[in-house]
């Protein structure tokens, strides 16, 4: 899968830095997207046991990092600069 995502995320020639950017968060952001639906599948509770502090939990990373992302792209736009962070531990 890892050659999967380096083949479309590969540069493509005379690609301008706008038609980069649309299918680069096209591809990311339907990855997250993604990702987080699956999530939904904890919700199963004959497999998983979880509290409201847990969903609490989740949704908070969640909501922050999504915040978080798009807050770097305005300040890029604002000509700030921009630093990445590390995952957080969300449930432990």
């Amino acid at each position: 899968m890892a050659d999967d995502k380096n083949k479309s995320e590969a540069k493509k020639p005379d690609e301008s830095k706008r038609e980069k950017f649309v299918r680069l968060a096209n591809l990311r952001g339907g990855a997250a997207v993604s990702r987080i639906n699956m999530i939904s599948t904890l919700a199963n509770k004959s497999a998983y046991e979880f509290t409201e502090a847990d969903c609490k939990a989740l949704e908070q990373v969640i909501v922050n990092a999504a915040n978080d992302a798009i807050g770097k792209m305005r300040d890029a736009l604002a000509g700030k600069t921009v630093a990445a962070k590390d995952a957080p531990t969300i449930i432990s």
